[in-house]
């Protein structure tokens, strides 16, 4: 279902709360880091469980969809959809499928992310690292670590990055599907997957270690 004006005036509402509730969460820094590397004017880009939070619109992409049960993301740039994503039916496979933060909520979650995995040609994934069962009342998967994600996925992903936080919430994104998205980006995912590594999840050193790299690294191309 396609929203209407009067969905969109509701719908800002919810977003201005719910964002101004997760203002400076480190973890949607480095999503948006991420899709800043991987956007293009020829891509298709479609968020799933978008909940008000909106990390597309304003990225290079020809194309930009949101599907949510109740709050997708809708604007100038992205088209919303409000629909359970088991009822969506995509028009064609996207180049790039985003979660964040969706999947623990799901009975089902083995077949929502083969879904989400044969939706686009490259996914990203995040989701809360080993939190503590009940810790969040609205999750039904905790904990969920690297050996569950498997369970869902049937395979590895191309990069994880791990996102410390401040009250045992702690979360973790990957990457998974066709490497030729990352191809021209490779070397800054790799320093950033280096910078947000399991090692350096609450190890300032290794962190200030990377940023010291990346810093090379800038100087280095500009030189050249």
């Amino acid at each position: 279902m396609f929203l209407t004006k009067e969905d969109e005036i509701n719908l800002k509402k919810v977003y201005s709360t719910y964002q101004n509730d997760r203002k400076g969460f480190l973890y949607y820094d480095v999503i948006r880091i991420i899709l800043k590397f991987l956007s293009g004017k020829n891509l298709s880009i479609i968020d799933v469980g978008s909940c008000g939070i909106d990390l597309i619109s304003d990225l290079d992409f020809k194309q930009r969809v949101s599907v949510d049960i109740e709050y997708p993301i809708c604007s100038e740039n992205v088209t919303g959809v409000k629909k359970d994503f088991f009822d969506y039916k995509e028009p064609h496979k996207f180049d790039i499928i985003t979660c964040f933060q969706v999947i623990e909520h799901i009975e089902n979650a083995k077949e929502f992310t083969q879904k989400l995995l044969n939706t686009a040609n490259l996914a990203i994934i995040s989701l809360p690292y080993k939190w503590p069962q009940e810790q969040c009342v609205y999750h039904c998967q905790d904990p969920v670590d690297e050996k569950k994600l498997y369970s869902w996925t049937n395979k590895r992903p191309l990069f994880t990055f791990y996102v410390g936080g401040i009250y045992n919430d702690d979360r973790f994104i990957n990457i998974y599907g066709n490497t030729k998205y990352l191809f021209k980006n490779w070397f800054d995912l790799f320093l950033l997957s280096i910078k947000y590594s399991k090692f350096s999840l609450h190890n300032n050193f290794m962190k200030s270690l990377c940023e010291n790299i990346e810093k090379l690294n800038i100087l280095i191309q500009i030189n050249i």
